[in-house]
């Protein structure tokens, strides 16, 4: 299982993907987290309107500019995404 600890600049990791990073969601959030995107899926939006969704998750949890570019980066780098 690969660590939070891999994503130091400099660090080599082998794989890392969502289910092996060393932290666990609340079921609660898994639960409504599966719930909400299915329900975002379900309407078949169009980009922006995806966008506006993604951009009000953003604006939820509070964060700025510069730590969405960063974790951006981070997933990129290490390909987190499934995608």
């Amino acid at each position: 299982m690969a660590k939070l600890v891999n994503l130091i600049p400099g660090r080599e990791i082998v794989k890392e993907d969502l289910e092996d990073m060393d932290v666990a969601i609340p079921s609660k959030v898994e639960r409504f987290l599966d719930r909400a995107l299915g329900v975002i899926k379900s309407y078949n939006l169009g980009r922006r309107k995806e966008q506006l969704v993604i951009a009000k998750l953003i604006d939820a949890l509070g964060m700025t500019p510069q730590e969405l570019a960063q974790a951006v980066q981070r997933l990129k780098k290490y390909k987190i995404v499934k995608r």
